[in-house]
């Protein structure tokens, strides 16, 4: 968890058109992504182990395909 959080608010950051919203106490993100509101939320569940989830829309429509290519973006980066 203690890198999960950092990757995912820099990923964001870097990917993003606009500046991102962080919720440091929630671990949530939103960011504005190719056209796309991507919501990240991160939570720990035991030490060491956390979840990720990432919501993509557009149009109010989601976008499973987006949500799916961040994901595995963002966990591409931490398997570094």
């Amino acid at each position: 968890m203690t890198v999960v959080w950092p990757e995912v608010k820099l990923y964001l950051s870097e990917a993003s058109t606009e500046l991102i919203e962080v919720d440091d106490d929630l671990r949530t993100a939103n960011a504005k992504i190719d056209g796309c509101s991507v919501t990240v939320s991160v939570e720990a569940y035991d030490y060491g182990k956390s979840d990720m989830m990432v919501r993509a829309t557009r149009f109010g429509m989601n976008r499973g395909d987006m949500a799916k290519l961040i994901t595995d973006r963002i966990t591409n980066r931490l398997e570094k």
